[in-house]
């Protein structure tokens, strides 16, 4: 067991809107040393009263059966996000004895799950059955969505299970106020302060509950479209007297998703990523609420992205790093299987369509297949020799960070089992997508012939040295050690080249909306996928290149 350190509750009050405490629950909760007593709707709004309140419980009145909802509409969300344990007690359902009522009784305990279910509202308790639609609203054990959630009371449970409940998943400390903490934004883009929407910032007052300042920067958000900081935290009691503690990183975004990336940070994580190679979370500071969660972890300091230090042709160790130390603990675990062939195992990833205007440039660039038949082509690969094992899912460039040669891995959100190579891929991908400047004075004729050679038909996993007057010598150094590591992972000839096709037509099917040079080169993506795609698993030949219809 961990070590407990026995921290002072003060959030041990249970209360009952607009209706008597029953006497049974009332003994259930004071014989765990809570207060007890009804409160009113205008005291469920006040911060210095919820700031003491663990438990809020809500009883459908039968005579009233809907007015529950509208009180849950007024308080439920800011509730959970003031992590208070809420319970509902629906009206216990009418017993009747077979034959004798010709109607059956009325379902008041429906009204209840139909609502939470509308609003998508985790729910935890026994489980629910829907009987007008008769579906399961969620399922028993560990389905149980983390705190805090709703908990619905059964007709047969005891007050003195829901206690013992909210004892063994105490609230954690209440937000803190404006006076008690001050949060200050700024945006690395304008400088400008930027406002956070109130059920995020309250987050953020329960994360940083101990501080009295908190200095945020906004950072570039991720794929998943969380909002991320860097943050600056001054505590108001500390041990020190330096109050100022190391940054952290903050991300704020969908209660789910977030939920989903802390769970890979502390089951997969932990003990598989060398400690000084992955940020690790601060499980105190992290927190969710009815819609947002936040996680907070430490920040890697002194870093740059994989994708600045490739520009300046410092990648190649910081590569040699990422795929030898920092994910080996993942990669060892792979193993070969069969049964699926390697497309099979991809197609959930294959995109469905490209933006419009980028699929007309992708055929002034020379593009002569549509995606369909890509796709056709893609499942002409019958290798069914793979190595699955635990991949990031996600490795673009700008999730790696570079400390000296130490290469360094954030935002776990996709991880999860699938074919090693295709990490390999994305991070090709990735670097010929996003790693070249977006300066409108390049001359994206040079780029395009620049390196193409790398994309020319058949995947050579041992390209040669690029002209070193090239200004883009650099991604040919990245390609080189990328595709160095990839061969190793490769059991059957044409693997990696199925993968980087498909990591290029994922690039080239993203973000319509991007600076023109981007543009070019995601649609000169789809160009090299058509070209690697008909050069390994086409008919008899493979497209030649073409440059000449290059659009300036």
């Amino acid at each position: 067991m961990t070590i407990d350190r026995l921290l002072a509750r003060s959030r041990k009050r249970a209360v009952w809107l607009n209706t008597d405490v029953p006497e049974v629950a009332q003994a259930a909760f004071e014989q765990r040393h809570f207060q007890v007593s009804p409160c009113s709707e205008e005291e469920l709004e006040q911060h210095a009263f919820l700031a003491g309140v663990g438990v809020v419980v809500f009883t459908q009145n039968p005579h009233k059966a809907f007015q529950i909802t509208r009180d849950l509409d007024r308080h439920l969300e800011r509730l959970l996000d003031f992590d208070c344990r809420v319970i509902v007690q629906p009206v216990a359902p009418e017993k009747v004895e077979p034959g004798t009522r010709d109607q059956p009784p009325p379902d008041h305990r429906s009204i209840v799950t139909l609502y939470l279910s509308r609003r998508q509202i985790p729910v935890a308790g026994n489980l629910l059955t829907d009987s007008v639609t008769n579906q399961r609203i969620r399922q028993q054990g560990r389905s149980d969505p983390p705190a805090p959630h709703v908990r619905i009371m059964n007709g047969d449970e005891t007050w003195d299970n829901i206690a013992n409940y909210v004892m063994e998943h105490p609230p954690g400390d209440a937000p803190a106020t404006a006076e008690q903490l001050s949060i200050i934004g700024t945006n690395t883009r304008s400088g400008r302060s930027t406002p956070l929407r109130p059920s995020k910032e309250l987050l953020l007052r329960r994360a940083f509950a101990d501080c009295a300042e908190v200095h945020l920067v906004r950072m570039r958000d991720g794929h998943s479209r969380s909002e991320v900081y860097r943050a600056y935290p001054k505590v108001r009691i500390g041990l020190l007297k330096g109050k100022w503690l190391l940054p952290y990183f903050v991300k704020v975004g969908n209660r789910n998703q977030i939920f989903g990336e802390y769970e890979n940070y502390m089951d997969a994580v932990n003990g598989y990523i060398p400690f000084h190679l992955g940020p690790h979370l601060v499980p105190e500071r992290c927190c969710l609420g009815a819609r947002c969660g936040v996680i907070v972890g430490d920040w890697v300091e002194e870093s740059e992205s994989l994708r600045d230090c490739a520009r300046n042709g410092r990648a190649a160790t910081a590569i040699a790093c990422l795929f030898d130390r920092t994910l080996h603990g993942w990669y060892r675990s792979a193993e070969m299987v069969e049964g699926k062939s390697l497309p099979q195992r991809l197609t959930n990833r294959f995109p469905k369509d490209i933006p419009a205007q980028r699929l007309v440039l992708t055929q002034q660039l020379g593009a002569q297949r549509s995606l369909r038949e890509l796709k056709e082509a893609f499942f002409r690969c019958e290798s069914q020799r793979v190595l699955v094992g635990p991949i990031h899912g996600d490795l673009h460039a700008a999730n790696v960070r570079v400390r000296a040669t130490d290469a360094i891995v954030i935002d776990f959100y996709s991880h999860r089992g699938a074919p090693l190579l295709f990490d390999f891929a994305c991070l090709e991908a990735s670097l010929l997508v996003e790693g070249f400047a977006n300066d409108p004075g390049t001359p994206v004729t040079r780029w395009f012939t620049s390196v193409e050679g790398l994309y020319a038909g058949t995947v050579d996993l041992a390209p040669g040295h690029a002209d070193p007057h090239d200004e883009n010598s650099w991604f040919h150094a990245c390609v080189r050690q990328i595709r160095h590591h990839a061969q190793r992972i490769q059991i059957d000839e044409g693997q990696y080249a199925l993968c980087l096709a498909l990591a290029l037509l994922v690039k080239a099917s993203k973000d319509p909306a991007v600076p023109v040079p981007e543009d070019f080169r995601r649609a000169s993506a789809y160009v090299f996928a058509e070209r690697i795609l008909e050069g390994s698993f086409g008919a008899q030949h493979a497209i030649a290149p073409h440059a000449e219809a290059l659009v300036q």
